[in-house]
């Protein structure tokens, strides 16, 4: 009964319904354009409007260093609390992860299944969701990054709280102006790869198992590194079964 009504206060938060009820305009599913455009637009309001609400802390946070297609850099990933929501994540700002929902996941499989360049792993969480994990590439790899998230269906709610996920501090803008510093807000808010890790309280009595693999797609050359954080996700998740339930979107 306290967890109900819990949920219930949680869930008539301003950002939690914002994010809950967005919706790309469908009068044309083709027209990447404005999906990207409509993204941007609610990114910069949720910047100046709702990422007071998130309260992250970073738990753990572990860096590798990594040389891939001759390319020395660093791969950083903690393990993040949000106390609003009570949400324990794993994030990683150079994992590529999609939240896909079920009736999205074959049009993705369709379009990558013979890829020579990308290389994914998907995991099927719960009923509704698939998860996809790139393999091949860091997300700073990948051209036109936010468009690709977009055009592969990442759900769009997931997307939008990402970009805040690391970074969640209030800022004071005449709105007068934010035409005017539209790509800086973006430049700020970029989109970070995350898992959840507690169960979400809605699902918390389920016998269903989390991260069922589901299939390897694409022939690109796997990155090692990312491939080893991927397992370290998945560990984490089955390690965090006696964490409390989460009240996430």
């Amino acid at each position: 009964m306290l967890r109900i009504k819990k949920y219930c206060k949680i869930n008539r938060n301003y950002m939690i319904q914002f994010l809950k009820n967005f919706e790309y305009d469908d009068s044309d599913d083709f027209d990447i354009y404005n999906k990207i455009n409509s993204l941007k637009y609610s990114i910069c309001y949720f910047y100046l409007h709702l990422s007071k609400y998130i309260n992250t802390t970073i738990i753990k946070n572990f860096t590798i260093k990594t040389t891939f297609l001759n390319v020395p850099q660093n791969i950083t990933y903690q393990i993040v609390k949000d106390s609003f929501t009570e949400t324990w994540f794993f994030t990683c700002d150079k994992l590529v992860v999609l939240h896909i929902h079920k009736n999205d996941i074959d049009d993705f499989y369709n379009t990558w299944k013979t890829s020579c360049f990308y290389k994914f792993v998907i995991y099927k969480d719960f009923e509704e969701y698939y998860l996809v994990f790139c393999i091949s590439h860091t997300s700073d790899q990948i051209r036109n990054y936010l468009n690709f998230l977009v055009d592969n269906n990442h759900d769009p709610r997931y997307l939008i709280f990402s970009c805040f996920l690391l970074n969640n501090k209030t800022i004071s803008i005449d709105l007068e102006f934010v035409n005017y510093i539209r790509n800086i807000i973006l430049n700020e808010s970029t989109p970070v790869g995350f898992v959840v890790l507690n169960n979400n309280c809605k699902v918390y009595n389920t016998n269903q198992k989390r991260m069922q693999f589901y299939t390897t797609l694409g022939y690109g050359e796997t990155n090692s590194d990312l491939d080893h954080i991927v397992k370290i996700s998945l560990k984490l998740i089955k390690e965090s079964g006696n964490l409390p339930v989460n009240y996430f979107i």
